[in-house]
C-alpha cells in the first residue's frame, strides 16, 4: 500500500496513553510551590480508590510550557491505562 493512502494511523497496542495537561498560573506565583501542589495532588490520585486503579504513572510537573499574555503555562503529565483516559474528564471533582 502506498503511503499516499494511509490516513490517520493509531497505535493499538499499548494499553496505556500519555496524558499531557496544561496548567496555567499567574506571573507573580511560586513556582516551585506549583509543583509541590501538581505533586501531591498527582500522589491524591494515586491513593484514591476510585482512580488508583487507573494509573500507571502518577501526575508530574514538566516545566514552564510557555509565557502567555496573563499566565505562565505550566506543563503537566500523567499516563492512565487507554480505557480510563477519556474519563478522567467526566468524573467530578470533589
Amino acid at each position: 500500500m502506498p503511503f499516499s493512502l494511509l490516513g490517520a494511523v493509531q497505535n493499538q497496542s499499548r494499553d496505556w496513553v500519555i496524558d499531557k495537561i496544561a496548567i496555567g498560573v499567574t506571573y507573580d506565583s511560586d513556582l516551585t510551590l506549583a509543583k509541590k501542589l501538581i505533586k501531591q495532588v498527582g500522589l491524591e490520585l494515586a491513593k484514591d480508590p476510585e482512580f488508583a486503579p487507573l494509573i500507571l504513572e502518577p501526575l508530574k510537573m514538566q516545566g514552564v510550557d510557555q509565557l502567555g499574555d496573563f499566565a505562565v503555562q505550566i506543563r503537566a503529565k500523567m499516563m492512565p491505562y487507554r480505557e480510563s483516559s477519556s474519563s478522567f474528564g467526566d468524573r467530578p471533582m470533589r
